[in-house]
């Protein structure tokens, strides 16, 4: 935490000196990953507050009309079935042994691992927290506990978006990488389709979880790049 308030404070006396548009978008962009953890924290913030307040959304059933149209394509049931399964703990278990086979070389063992915990951890301390039930409409799929944010669309983000940066960093083949990370971006974001197409979670369900496990992501991979880093450095004192 010392480190995370560190980068805020940096962040909040670098901004109040700058002088010109020239230097703010300077700053802007050398701290740009800064700004989209607090814009992320923003939204998920404000979606908490509506959720507190037991406000009614436009969003969810905005959201959920549109996503709920595609069930005129044939098979839609049955692939948004399949691939909510994708955010599933065994699914997680099956990946997390593929990642630590692709990347065992890189010693990342330990970040792959207390990634799921932690953010496992995070969803079940906010969903205590704001107990917002389910929806009451048809569930396709069986589901339990409270509804705000997805457990499915957190885990998603933060799971195969660090699967993601792995191959961002790791796999040297250009075109491999970048299909490695789109097929990533699919999965996160066809996860989170299926949990609303399915009925168990509203919109805001969805994006709540997304907006804190990318702020969760960023903090979490800058945290662990830190520490390996001064691990590094105590290395060759």
């Amino acid at each position: 935490m010392k480190f995370i308030r560190e980068r805020i404070n940096k962040l909040a006396a670098e901004l109040m000196i700058k002088s010109n548009w020239r230097t703010l978008c300077a700053w802007i962009i050398e701290n740009s990953i800064w700004l989209v953890v607090l814009g992320a924290l923003a939204g998920f913030l404000a979606l908490a507050e509506d959720v507190w307040n037991k406000d009614i959304m436009d969003g969810d059933q905005i959201g959920y009309a549109i996503i709920s149209s595609l069930s005129v394509i044939p098979g839609m049931n049955d692939f948004a079935k399949a691939v909510t399964h994708l955010g599933d703990p065994a699914a997680y278990v099956v990946m997390m042994l593929i990642m630590m086979i692709l990347f065992r070389k890189h010693h990342v063992t330990r970040v792959i691992i207390l990634n799921i915990i932690n953010v496992g951890l995070l969803n079940l301390m906010l969903k205590y927290i704001l107990q917002r039930p389910r929806p009451l409409g048809p569930h396709l799929v069986a589901a339990s506990g409270f509804s705000f944010p997805s457990g499915h669309a957190m885990g998603s983000l933060a799971f195969y978006g660090l699967f993601m940066y792995l191959i961002y960093l790791y796999v040297p083949n250009r075109k491999l990488r970048w299909a490695g990370m789109l097929l990533m971006a699919i999965i996160i974001g066809c996860i989170g389709m299926s949990r609303i197409y399915l009925g168990v979670h509203y919109t805001s369900d969805v994006f709540g979880g997304y907006f804190i496990s990318l702020a969760y992501l960023i903090v979490y991979i800058r945290i662990t790049r830190h520490y390996y880093d001064k691990q590094k450095e105590d290395l060759h004192d």
